[in-house]
């Protein structure tokens, strides 16, 4: 299960995507989670899209990218 939470601009044409994953291996404290943050940077103007980066995170470290996805900060 992967699911939307939102979209950061970085740049004109890098997006931050943030999507709430299952089976998360957290890059800070390397714990597996059930639930987490899978933040994947991405080049939008390209057809078909071209990930940049791909990071991910258990909630407790990712809440500033959920919290800027769903534009609360």
């Amino acid at each position: 299960m992967r699911q939307l939470i939102g979209k950061i601009a970085l740049k004109r044409r890098i997006v931050e995507e943030v999507y709430l994953s299952e089976q998360v291996r957290c890059r800070e404290c390397q714990k597996t989670v059930p639930i987490g943050v899978e933040v994947v940077t991405v080049e939008k103007d390209i057809r078909p899209k071209k990930v940049l980066k791909r990071a991910f995170y258990c909630r407790s470290h990712a809440g500033d990218y959920e919290a800027r996805a769903r534009g609360e900060g």
